[in-house]
């Protein structure tokens, strides 16, 4: 339901970026809460979504979806690194996914006395990506865009409750992400949840969950919502494209 999918996945140096909140699936850029080099290493942290999401499922370097080693964040996809000499790699990635226990990145604190172990970016799911210099004649090869090469990801959006089960996890069936919007503080203004009929919203999920025969012969849910909103936009036009993913209206 999104409407500007290109400010979305840029990678922005703003004081004061938009606040973004989704669900369902989302490609992401953000906006650098850090960006210096120190030592020849390029430090960048980027926020990418307001509130805890449910998983990063890809980390992109400019146009390459890179895998990396989960613990250390050694890059280990061409032509940053390789899974034999990781570490040598010129790319280190690692990832928080916005939880409101979640503790400040170390490298960062360690390089940078400005940024400490109270930078916690609680709420908020980011990533920290380290780019180390390659030999001069191998930067373009590398690092075709420089300093400025993007990061972005594909994440698995918002945690929100289902009617039917009060279970909270991820989802993109349409009505428990409405219900979600309605209720959610940084959703829809002046409704909670004393203001929803549950019931009512339980049963068109089920209708949502129905399965439907595609003309390959698969078969896929009626209705799903996959999308992002800034919080600085219309609520009234965030919540119509939302009802218009599943033909739905609100009474």
């Amino acid at each position: 339901f999104s409407t500007q999918a290109r400010v979305y996945q840029s990678v922005l140096n703003q004081s004061t970026g938009d606040r973004l909140r989704g669900y369902g699936r989302a490609r992401l850029g953000g906006t650098r809460a850090f960006w210096d080099s120190k030592d020849g290493i390029l430090h960048q942290l980027i926020m990418v979504h307001s509130g805890e999401i449910a998983e990063f499922e890809r980390i992109f370097i400019g146009d390459i979806a890179v895998n990396y080693v989960e613990d250390s964040g050694w890059v280990v996809t061409e032509p940053f690194g390789t899974p034999e000499n990781f570490t040598d790699s010129l790319a280190r990635v690692q990832t928080k996914p916005g939880g409101d226990h979640q503790n400040a990145f170390g490298g960062l604190a360690d390089a940078f006395g400005v940024w400490t172990d109270e930078h916690r970016l609680k709420g908020i799911a980011c990533i920290y990506v380290r780019f180390y210099a390659p030999d001069e004649e191998d930067f373009i090869k590398v690092f075709p865009e420089g300093a400025q090469t993007a990061i972005r990801c594909d994440a698995l959006l918002s945690l929100i409750e289902d009617p039917r089960t009060g279970t909270v996890a991820y989802s993109d069936n349409p009505a428990a992400c409405i219900m979600d919007y309605l209720s959610h503080p940084d959703g829809y203004p002046g409704t909670d949840r004393s203001d929803i009929y549950v019931p009512d919203f339980a049963a068109f999920a089920d209708l949502c969950d129905e399965k439907v025969q595609r003309r390959d012969g698969d078969w896929e849910p009626r209705y799903r919502l996959w999308g992002v909103y800034s919080l600085q936009e219309d609520p009234k036009g965030t919540l119509r494209r939302m009802l218009a993913t599943c033909d739905a209206e609100l009474y």
